[in-house]
């Protein structure tokens, strides 16, 4: 039976991700980052790899729940914020 249950939420920007996990009254217990790589193959150019973003979410997520001491079956529930661009140049 678990005594406690807590929440974690994802954040996925343009240079990194950042999780943080919360307890039912929304006060913070942990928090990981990982950075990930930004490439310019060319001028106006940007581009990112994918496995990479998941790489550094796994990281991230095992970090925090290492740090916090909290075991994946007191994660009551989830909040992600991914925003995934697939805007491509025409011309």
């Amino acid at each position: 039976m678990v005594s406690s249950l807590y929440f974690i939420g994802i954040d996925g920007g343009t240079e990194s991700v950042r999780v943080g996990i919360f307890d039912q009254e929304g006060t913070p217990v942990g928090f990981a980052s990982r950075t990930y790589t930004l490439k310019h193959p060319r001028p106006g150019w940007a581009e990112q790899d994918p496995d990479e973003w998941w790489a550094s979410l796994v990281a991230a997520v095992r970090d925090v729940m290492s740090k916090s001491g909290i075991v994946p079956d007191e994660i009551a529930g989830k909040e992600t914020v991914l925003p995934i661009p697939t805007q491509k140049h025409a011309g």
